[in-house]
């Protein structure tokens, strides 16, 4: 009996050695195994932050075109440009492993393109409300002295010079005769000095159509007021203000 039992525990002794071994050859496979994916995982994080890294030097490049180009339909082409170039590295974050850091650098500049590429789209939105403005009304002064009847002082026939400018600045946004001129003025306070003067001289044809219809002096002082005050903004020299209806200056 003391035999056989002397015999098992010798069995079992093997046994439990035969699974310690086992165990530690696992042990060591996972390990090789874990050290092969991390390197693994480190190469591709590698590779990915060098594809985002020359990626992102071409949407920065991108960018960079697209502000230095002036307002318009050129300008809003290259933001569109820059705009692609943001979305593809978006797709290599997405698709890749990269860096934390990486990633954030991706998400910053993002952020910034679409901020920028917005104020872009608002821009040449304003400057084209603009040129379409300064286009009614140069339309309105070129009908206007082909019906006049008399040039000396623009006195005009039966068409309604008046309601024409007074409806090109409401399709603008601007009631010139329910604003103040200080209200007004801000209106256009984000304009060009060239814009401010070009609509000041407008504004000054309007005054004198007015003021030829013999109606209320505040009708056409309010128009030459807002006149110029665009002049002031537009930082004209007082000496270089033209004078229109007698009171520009």
């Amino acid at each position: 009996m003391q035999r056989a039992a002397a015999e098992v525990k010798v069995r079992e002794e093997r046994k439990r050695r035969r699974l310690a071994v086992a165990l530690a050859a696992a042990v060591l496979v996972l390990a090789l195994i874990g050290g092969a994916a991390a390197w693994g995982l480190a190469h591709w994080r590698i590779a990915t932050d060098a594809r985002l890294q020359a990626a992102l030097q071409d949407a920065i490049d991108r960018r960079a075109q697209a502000q230095a180009a002036p307002a318009g339909d050129t300008a809003l082409s290259l933001w569109a440009d820059a705009e692609a170039a943001g979305r593809r590295l978006d797709d290599l974050v997405n698709q890749g492993f990269p860096s934390a850091q990486m990633r954030q650098v991706v998400a910053d500049f993002n952020s910034g393109l679409a901020a920028d590429s917005a104020a872009a789209r608002r821009t040449a939105e304003e400057d084209k409300a603009g040129r379409t403005l300064l286009g009614a009304l140069a339309n309105v002064r070129l009908d206007a002295l082909a019906n006049a009847t008399s040039l000396r002082w623009a006195v005009y026939e039966t068409r309604n010079a008046d309601a024409d400018y007074q409806a090109a600045f409401r399709h603008f946004g601007v009631d010139v005769d329910a604003l103040t001129t200080e209200a007004a003025a801000a209106r256009f306070a984000s304009r060009s000095p060239e814009f401010r003067v070009e609509l000041a001289a407008a504004l000054d044809d309007w005054a004198l159509e007015r003021r030829s219809r013999k109606g209320p002096a505040s009708d056409w002082q309010r128009l030459v007021a807002l006149a110029r005050a665009l002049d002031r903004e537009a930082g004209t020299p007082k000496a270089a203000r033209p004078r229109r209806c007698g009171s520009r200056g």
